[in-house]
């Protein structure tokens, strides 16, 4: 993986457990989430897409997250949009990271 790039799983585990058991590089930051419990909670089915994208934007704020909630709406008007966007906010508060380290080399 790049340096200063971005691992986000779908796990219930530490960050830095997943980092020790996947071996991932200390130049990487490692997110997790347990998207699928989110989903079953807040939408009803273990459908955990729209609950990574909050993983997602918590790590990259690539975007704001009022355009992925319009968005939502627009696919999925009405209760299922609002339980979808429930899910991903609570992603975004509920994610955890364990962020790179700079390796400094001399």
């Amino acid at each position: 993986m790049k340096k200063g790039g971005y691992f986000l799983a779908n796990s219930e585990s530490e960050p830095s457990n997943l980092r020790k058991q996947l071996n991932l590089p200390e130049e990487v930051n490692v997110w997790t989430v347990d998207a699928t419990t989110i989903a079953l909670e807040e939408i009803g089915r273990a459908s955990p897409n729209t609950t990574m994208l909050g993983v997602l934007l918590a790590a990259t704020n690539i975007l704001p997250v009022e355009y992925l909630e319009k968005g939502i709406l627009w696919r999925w008007p009405g209760a299922v949009g609002e339980k979808n966007i429930n899910a991903l906010k609570r992603a975004m508060k509920e994610a955890k990271v364990d962020p790179a380290k700079e390796v400094v080399r001399v």
